[in-house]
């Protein structure tokens, strides 16, 4: 809780009080649970997918950095260790938070280059990627709480640069809670949020949507595991837990999606979609025909750079539509 702790703290305590008790308010609880034990096909699934990680996307991660004019370097903010990325001949002109994937139980925000770098190029941008807490270990709500502050932290620190979320996978459920906790803290709210391939269903209902579907990266026993070991006895329907399912506020910022037909996701996403336009949020879709989960990581797929593109003119477009409505505001 010392990273939590400390993002209450800041400079002028006045004006922060009434932003500080909100925060507080969403914040949630991480004592452990002492009760709960990880099922071993579980413990397997996590086990075998941290090691395979490695091999599948260095590589990927190697070649981003050729293709793309960008510098990186690591930096602690709001207690955590953070990959940060930025364009290296230009200024930034834009934040980007973004959370990589890997279930909630693997991964780490190198591995997330070939969107990063992308984005970073593309978008005159600095990514700020944390290494959040990952499960078995430290089940939720850590990642979710480590998320929310560090958040708040970036738009204080990096003020008055926009602000935009990004996130795949897990990453981009966990990007997703984020805007909602920060919507119901009164936070600066971000720009736009970009979610590839997010997992915002940890329900069972929401894993069975997926069962027939065929992706050769991903499987439905194991969002199974996954998500039995992120929640670790915790309420899978949660609005933290599972975006797809909250109620979603007026101040939902734009949204893009992106998934494909071979998505295991695709179901979910698809009705997270449909749940925002119901509510009133401008969302938009970019859905590959025949790709797979997240397919803007292999950067083999030609389908790959043209989705990337798109999305960095999606939150170019977002940041520069929040800047004209400022202006006329004041």
């Amino acid at each position: 809780m010392q990273s939590v702790r400390k993002c209450l703290r800041m400079n002028d305590q006045q004006s922060a009080s009434k932003e500080n008790s909100d925060l507080g308010r969403c914040l949630l609880s991480d004592s452990a649970r002492p009760n709960f034990r990880l099922d071993k096909n579980a413990a397997k699934a996590v086990t075998s997918v941290r090691a395979g990680l490695s091999k599948e996307f260095e590589p990927r991660s190697i070649r981003a950095l050729k293709d793309w004019p960008v510098t990186t370097r690591r930096k602690v903010l709001g207690g955590l260790s953070c990959h940060i990325v930025e364009p290296a001949d230009k200024p930034a002109k834009i934040l980007i938070l973004h959370f990589y994937g890997g279930g909630y139980v693997s991964g780490k925000p190198e591995y997330d280059l070939p969107i990063t770098a992308a984005l970073a190029a593309l978008c005159d941008a600095i990514v700020i990627a944390p290494r959040y807490a990952q499960a078995p270990e430290r089940p939720y709500p850590q990642a979710f709480n480590q998320g929310v502050c560090l958040y708040r932290t970036l738009t204080h620190e990096y003020a008055p640069l926009p602000v935009v979320l990004t996130g795949e996978s897990a990453g981009g459920g966990l990007a997703a809670a984020v805007a909602l906790a920060a919507i119901g803290a009164k936070m600066p709210l971000p720009a736009c949020l970009s979610l590839f391939s997010p997992w915002v269903d940890l329900s069972k209902s929401g894993i069975a949507q997926t069962a027939t579907g065929e992706d050769p990266t991903l499987k439905t026993e194991q969002l199974a595991w996954y998500a039995e070991a992120y929640l670790a006895g915790a309420n899978a329907k949660g609005p933290y837990v599972s975006p797809a399912l909250a109620r979603i506020p007026q101040e939902w910022p734009s949204t893009l999606l992106t998934t494909a037909t071979g998505d295991l996701l695709h179901p979910t996403i698809l009705t997270f979609r449909d749940r925002l336009k119901n509510h009133g949020a401008d969302v938009r879709l970019i859905e590959a025909d025949g790709m797979c989960h997240v397919f803007e990581l292999y950067d083999e797929f030609d389908e790959a750079a043209p989705a990337l593109r798109e999305t960095a003119a999606f939150i170019k477009a977002a940041v520069d539509s929040e800047h004209s409505q400022s202006i006329r505001e004041t």
